[in-house]
């Protein structure tokens, strides 16, 4: 987004933005340049209702399940960190 700061490392690949802007919009702009978006911090408004990260696609989303299940089968270590419903 122009109105956001950006700090451009690893040659280009990883972008750090610092604006206004919701988290969804900026989630949409990550997915339109073929890439993703995390919150590393959460303003006055708070963490987003959706999560920290953009959501993926339901193949990458079910093997996540799957691997939680495996290794934390009673939900104990950071329910809902990464993804809302994990």
């Amino acid at each position: 987004p122009a109105a956001a700061a950006q700090l451009v490392e690893w040659n280009g690949a990883l972008r750090w933005l610092r604006g206004d802007a919701p988290a969804g919009a900026l989630r949409a702009w990550a997915r339109a340049a073929g890439g993703h978006a995390t919150l590393f911090r959460a303003g006055a408004a708070g963490i987003p209702a959706d999560g920290i990260s953009t959501p993926p696609d339901p193949v990458v989303l079910g093997l996540h399940r799957r691997l939680k299940q495996a290794f934390d089968p009673d939900r104990l270590f950071n329910p809902g960190r990464l993804f809302p419903d994990l």
